[in-house]
């Protein structure tokens, strides 16, 4: 957990790729102004973030999100926040998509890059009748919402779970 002031001291690496400086940080502060966007959380919700985030871009995917997708989503975003909603049995997805939503409010999404991941070994991982919930979802965010999704296989997960991570910007601060 670096100080602001050092923070501010650090350039991101420039090239001809894109490239994305994000901070994670412990305690509340502004977003340093050479970082394209900065999550206040604790260390265990930090750990957890990185590892999604790693996971999300570094696997090949049936439904793939990969950097470039990610930069997309943070670049120049001011702040973010990585939710993990991991439910289990008949209803499992509308339950995760039910934890996104408690935490930004639908009007203040910019941009949502959302995973869904199940253990393809399940007999049925996610239910047919309840895959409605995600456009049901995405389709009251407002028009200017950018959306980028994918799907992927998590062989560790028990067989009658979903994990939905959703990495979003807000226009305002989401609740913590």
């Amino acid at each position: 957990d670096a100080d602001p002031a050092d923070l501010a001291k650090l350039t991101p690496p420039t090239g001809a790729a894109p490239e994305l400086f994000l901070v994670m940080s412990t305690r509340d502060m502004p977003t340093p102004l050479n970082a394209d966007s900065l999550m206040v959380a604790p260390l265990a919700e930090i750990e957890q973030s990185i590892d999604a985030i790693l996971k999300i871009i570094l696997n090949i995917a049936y439904i793939a999100i990969d950097f470039y997708d990610l930069w997309e989503t943070l670049r120049h975003s001011n702040n973010f926040t990585i939710t993990i909603a991991e439910h289990r049995g008949e209803g499992a997805l509308t339950r995760a998509v039910a934890q996104l939503r408690e935490m930004c409010p639908t009007n203040y999404y910019r941009r949502l890059l959302l995973m869904l991941f199940a253990n393809h070994d399940a007999p049925i991982p996610i239910y047919a009748s309840e895959i409605s919930v995600l456009p049901d979802w995405t389709s009251t965010l407002p028009d200017e919402t950018d959306i980028r999704w994918g799907i992927d296989n998590d062989e560790t997960l028990p067989e009658d779970t979903v994990r939905l991570v959703a990495i979003s910007t807000c226009t305002a601060a989401p609740k913590l």
